[in-house]
């Protein structure tokens, strides 16, 4: 976790992970996952990672309301009845664990918040483009190899600049020099 989270903010994302019931999958594979949540539970309450706890709480909650409330075979086969009412009996007291928590999260979240650098007010003005090579990248950019000086390789040693792309310049007209000067003037 980069920084600590809201209940608003872990709740988005748990929300945003959602998947719908497959009812081709038994409710044995739902129960064994909802299982292996609940023990994921008990290690972040042991490590007394509240975060990380809440998260897994309300995920453990949708599981069971959200997901496993809606499969085919939820209440309705006499061989789930007691298990599914187990399950919804935990989700309350998950619940109330959850409303117990929040406030320190939340609570947490804020003084992180408050502890980071006021933003600047006024944007800074946007980098000037000075060039662009080929590849569309800024002249420049992508080019330098990290701890060598510009214009070496990797070993330091000095790389060959390609050849210009661009026909040299015609040599003025008027710089002739003395030895190419004619000695007498031409015949009229």
């Amino acid at each position: 976790m980069d920084y600590p989270k809201t209940t608003a903010e872990i709740s988005a994302a748990v929300k945003s992970k959602q998947r719908p019931v497959d009812n081709g999958v038994s409710l044995d594979a739902y129960f064994t996952t909802a299982d292996h949540v609940g023990f994921q539970a008990a290690v972040y309450r042991s490590e007394d990672n509240n975060q990380e706890l809440f998260r897994i709480l309300l995920a453990y909650c949708s599981l069971v309301i959200e997901t496993m409330a809606k499969h085919k075979d939820w209440k309705k086969s006499p061989k789930y009845k007691d298990k599914c009412k187990g399950y919804e009996s935990e989700v309350f007291a998950c619940m109330d664990e959850m409303e117990r928590l929040k406030p320190d999260i939340n609570a947490e979240a804020e003084a992180f918040r408050m502890s980071l650098p006021e933003p600047p007010r006024n944007r800074p003005p946007p980098l000037q483009q000075t060039g662009v090579a080929s590849g569309g990248r800024p002249a420049g950019v992508g080019t330098a190899v990290a701890g060598a000086a510009p214009g070496f390789g990797m070993a330091g040693a000095p790389v060959p600049r390609p050849p210009s792309l661009e026909p040299p310049p015609p040599p003025p007209s008027h710089a002739l020099s003395s030895h190419d000067a004619p000695s007498a003037p031409p015949p009229p």
